[in-house]
């Protein structure tokens, strides 16, 4: 047992194992430092127990670690293990027990979160700005975050050079905490709540308005809003003379958020301002809890933020706050990510123009993009007056700005941030003219009014603010990034009443909307808005690029837009996982003639670059091409009929010089491009149950399925490592109990054996479909392949038919990470699933010739193909389907000498042989140990082909640019590749720099001009 009680908190009995494990590991020296042990419950002369002291070799205290706060009750003390590490209850708690024991340093963590703080000297007040040591957010309980720590400690006490945390990280890591701590304080409350009818009604007519709301977003959007509104009464109190909010004694919950409210009411009435920041409608119906210590933990922070000045720490830091809040599967479930502030300055400053340019961003999140508008019209107001004797206050200015921003956003949580972060701009000058709203894009109308999201006073009384809203000469956004699948009914609904006739006319309703994000209609949506020669910026999801919607939706742009310019980037922008993004710049014109003669600047970013610089690109291409990838196409060459991906890299050339030869011929030329090979699958639904028809040697024997029924079958692609599939791959996955059996079943129910029969009403009466979340559990014979089957009689005897296999030699599969790998199956009878593209020969074809068209499939020359023809999905992967496989060029074998063929199939085999040694094929390390191979089969093909191996070179080069800008989608997120005019002022730690050798030999000046 351990020597921690069985009650005591999970926290400090890992954190003190793991203490224990680093010292052991160091001989309990560090850096220099010898330390003694680390001890749990030590007894504080006093009073009181620490929760872990880390102690010199001597036995001196040197650490004392919090990982629990104790109240003392009349009843008895409690204990609370999940409470905020930066609160004053804590905090004092821990240093209460440092300077006691004498200790140099204490920390408090609650397993997720740990801050370090240097031990004042006796006399010396305890301030968090001085006494700041490190904060580790997020920190796990492990040997890594455990290491860190210690070295850090150990560096700090020797002397060595540590960098302490800034003060403006340390702010964020406690609104971090604070916000946890009170959102799960939250959760219990609306569940509460959540039971009874009148708030249950509420909550339910509130989700559907926003297309959804878990509890737990619900209790963490909450806790965000009241420490917003906290922080900005804090704001309020610097520049009016409303009452000094503090400490609130309150019996409960609900008394001490009615409490709150009150000065927030009374700030409403000093400043006849601010209701879109104190005024959240249906948030705030939630009371706090009746807990003390959740009570005192909000008086904690409420003194705490007499520290901070929020207003000097950014121009977008809501957006910035909000961003290292909300959890990236939060965000990504909304559909809602931080625009890097960099990226809305490009966008801005290209849409606006004009000091009295009227601007929407109807996805405004938290506001990043109105926060970049308000500077540029500020600077353009500045500059109209500067040339005329007539002047204007800052006052002034901020009210004419405020009247021509306009925002929507679904949820009413956005509309907030955004109030606060204009509200920021100027808070010395407040106005109730914030043209902000909370609806459904697809609902608002042009010229249409709407209610702003609260109520104002008027001699009236309180009444809701109407916004007529405007055309509009820019519309700048980062629209929502949910896909089509997740777009909930109410929205698709609004959707097809207000573009649905452009959706058709562009052939792209239907299955558009499960397969693009919902931006594409945001763009179509917008064009309404615009002005006469009105401008949209916005940065989307790049995948339309190198989708077949995207052909569509590009021929609406070039029949409603000048397109301006489309600017791709390799690097992901935005910090969630498999998004990558493009600028889209478009100006509105009604007039043919006019869109015809545009010019559309193709940009592709491959590396750190400035804003201006990419501005300047954009209207002067001709001069950037030796720093940026740019094409400059006439928009009247833009296709109509192929995706404009190829646009960035100007292919065209290349294609017609490779595909165009005569020793050329599609795939679809001597083969058919099918998924799978087994008859009863479909292209969408596959075999309708993958777990019953799908079967290990061991499920077979079970069943005691005939030989007759079960076929060698390839299911994954990870189960094909090579160039080749043979019978021997396949027995090492039967070995292996991997799936290796198809149930191909041709006959009728009444012809089969007791076992076989036994085994389809297993399937009929167990659930064995995928299906998505909100989806019943299907049996086998209910998915839609298997009925689809069932209705077709004159094929299929039944559901469980599969019929027959079609011999299919070459096969690749549909999704690659890195390069899509052409395989040839070399068991005569082989299923192939529908995850791969089978290729059926029309007429009889050589094993010679068969090698010779793999060859050419696995060169450069057909990944180069792959990558412009196929579609870049989430992940970074290239995904094939049967048109565009069929249309991938490779080696017309009836035109080339017997010896060419020969010597294409001996390349082959020579590279499935190579891949046999080196294991697989499928990782990086493998692929660039294969490519000599490869370089010879692009040398060989073009030596046939009669191309100057320039042309090759090229398109090796080209091909490098898809591969790397697909792969960008699995990087770590770099938001600074593109730098802006403004830094961000907070952040995460960097890391240490390493000390750079100093030239003395520099003369003095040059010292001076760098410092």
């Amino acid at each position: 047992m351990s020597k921690f009680g069985p009650k005591e908190a999970l926290v400090e009995e890992e954190l003190y194992h793991q203490i224990r494990g680093v010292l052991d590991k160091n001989n309990s020296c560090l850096n220099g430092i010898k330390f003694g042990t680390i001890q749990p419950q030590w007894s504080v002369h006093g009073g009181g127990i620490a929760d872990l002291v880390l102690t010199f070799d001597d036995g001196k205290p040197f650490l004392v670690i919090e990982c629990k706060r104790k109240i003392d009750k009349p009843s008895g003390s409690k204990t609370i293990r999940d409470f905020d590490v930066f609160g004053n209850n804590v905090l004092n708690q821990a240093l209460s027990y440092a300077m006691r024991l004498g200790t140099f340093a204490f920390a408090t963590t609650n397993g997720s979160r740990l801050a370090l703080f240097r031990t004042p000297k006796e006399g010396e007040p305890f301030r968090i700005d001085t006494h700041r040591l490190l904060v580790i957010d997020p920190f796990k309980l492990d040997s890594k975050n455990v290491n860190g720590l210690l070295d850090f400690l150990s560096k700090w006490q020797s002397g060595i050079h540590v960098r302490l945390v800034e003060i403006d990280w340390f702010f964020i890591s406690r609104l971090r905490s604070f916000v946890d701590f009170l959102s799960k304080s939250f959760e219990p409350v609306i569940k509460t709540l959540s039971s009874e009818p009148e708030f249950s009604k509420k909550l339910q007519d509130f989700s559907q308005r926003v297309g959804g709301v878990t509890l737990n977003q619900l209790a963490r959007e909450n806790a965000y809003l009241l420490m917003n509104k906290i922080v900005f009464y804090k704001i309020l109190e610097r520049h009016y003379k409303v009452s000094k909010l503090k400490p609130i004694s309150a019996p409960d919950g609900k008394f001490f958020c009615e409490f709150l409210k009150g000065f927030f009411k009374k700030a409403i009435i000093v400043t006849g301002d601010f209701e879109p920041i104190f005024i959240t409608e249906f948030y705030d119906d939630i009371p706090l809890p009746n807990e003390e210590f959740i009570l005192d933990e909000v008086n904690s922070f409420i003194q705490e933020m007499d520290t901070y000045r929020l207003e000097e720490v950014g121009s977008d830091v809501v957006g910035y706050i909000y961003e290292e809040l909300i959890p990236d599967e939060e965000r990504h479930r909304l559909g809602q990510f931080y625009t890097p502030p960099p990226i809305a300055e490009l966008i801005v400053k290209w849409a606006v123009r004009s000091s009295g340019d009227v601007i929407l961003d109807p996805a405004v999140g938290s506001g990043t993009f109105p926060v970049k508008a308000y500077k540029r019209l500020y600077e353009l107001i500045l500059d109209k007056h500067a040339k005329s004797e007539k002047k204007i206050s800052s006052g002034a200015i901020h009210k004419k700005i405020l009247s021509q921003l306009y925002a929507d956003d679904i949820n009413p949580f956005s509309a907030h941030l955004t109030s606060v972060n204009l509200a920021m701009r100027n808070v010395k000058h407040p106005t109730s003219e914030m043209n902000i709203f909370v609806e459904d894009f697809f609902s608002l109308r042009s010229r249409m009014e709407v209610f702003a999201p609260y109520t104002i006073k008027t001699p009236q009384g309180e009444i809701k603010r109407h916004i007529a809203i405007p055309p509009f000469d820019a519309i700048v956004a980062n629209p929502p990034y949910t896909r089509g699948n997740e777009i909930n009914n109410k929205t698709e609904k609004l959707i097809s009443l207000s573009i649905g006739d452009t959706l058709k006319k562009y052939k792209m309703s239907g299955g558009l909307l499960n397969e693009t994000g919902i931006y594409v209609h945001f763009i179509i949506h917008a064009y309404d808005f615009l002005k006469k020669h009105g401008r949209i910026g916005m940065i989307i999801n790049n995948s339309w690029l190198q989708a077949d919607y995207g052909v569509n939706f590009g021929n609406f742009l070039l029949d409603h837009f000048r397109v301006k310019a489309v600017i791709d980037f390799n690097q992901r922008l935005f910090r969630v996982p498999l998004v990558a993004t493009c600028v889209l710049l478009l100006e509105k014109e009604d007039n043919a003639n006019e869109r015809r003669k545009n010019k559309t600047v193709f940009l592709y970013v491959d590396e750190e670059s400035e804003v201006e610089d990419i501005l300047v690109a954009v209207n002067e291409p001709q001069k950037w091409v030796d720093i940026f990838h740019i094409n400059e196409v006439n928009q009247n060459d833009l296709p109509t009929d192929q995706k404009w991906v190829k646009k960035f890299f100007n292919t065209e050339e290349i294609e017609v010089a490779i595909a165009g030869s005569p020793l050329m011929v599609s795939t679809a030329h001597f083969f058919e491009p099918r998924y799978s090979n087994i008859t009863g699958v479909t292209a969408r639904g596959g075999t309708g149950a993958d777990k019953f028809f799908y079967l290990s040697k061991q499920e077979s024997t079970k069943w005691n399925i005939p030989k007759d029924f079960l076929v060698p079958v390839l299911v994954r692609s990870r189960y094909n490592k090579f160039f080749t599939f043979t019978i021997d791959d396949w027995k090492d996955l039967r070995q292996r109990e991997k799936p290796c059996y198809a149930f191909v079943c041709h006959q009728g129910k009444n012809n089969l054996s007791e076992s076989v029969k036994e085994f389809i009403k297993w399937g009929e009466k167990t659930d064995l479909v995928r299906i998505k979340a909100d989806e019943q559990p299907k049996t086998a014979n209910q998915s839609l392949a298997s009925l689809t089957r069932a209705k077709d009689k004159k094929r299929f005897f039944g559901w469980y038919d599969l019929r027959g296999i079609t011999k299919s030699p070459i096969f690749v599969s549909r999704r690659a990470q890195y390069h899509n790998k052409f395989a040839l199956a070399k068991i005569n009878k082989l299923a192939i699933d529908d995850g791969f593209v089978t290729f059926v020969p029309k007429n009889e074809i050589m094993d010679l010739q068969l090698n010779a068209v793999l060859s050419s499939l696995n060169s450069d020359i057909g990944r180069f193909f792959v990558e412009i023809y196929g579609r870049s999905t989430g992940g970074g992967a290239i995904e094939l389907d049967d048109k565009s496989a069929g249309k991938i060029p490779i080696i017309n074998y009836e035109k080339i000498s017997k010896e060419s063929i020969e010597e294409l199939g001996v390349l082959f085999s020579k590279l499935e042989a190579e891949t046999r040694q080196i294991g697989d094929a499928e990782t990086q390390e493998s692929i660039l140990k294969l490519q000599p191979i490869v370089d010879g089969i692009d040398a060989k093909m073009a030596d046939i082909l009669g191309i100057d191996f320039a042309v090759i070179e090229k398109m090796k080069t080209i091909t490098k640019f898809f591969y790397e800008r697909r792969l960008a989608r699995i990087d770590d997120a770099r938001p600074e590749s593109v730098k802006g005019e403004e830094e961000p002022k907070i952040g995460p730690p960097k890391k240490l720099k390493k000390v750079q050798k100093i030239n003395n030999d520099k003369q003095l000046t040059k010292w001076l001009d760098e410092k």
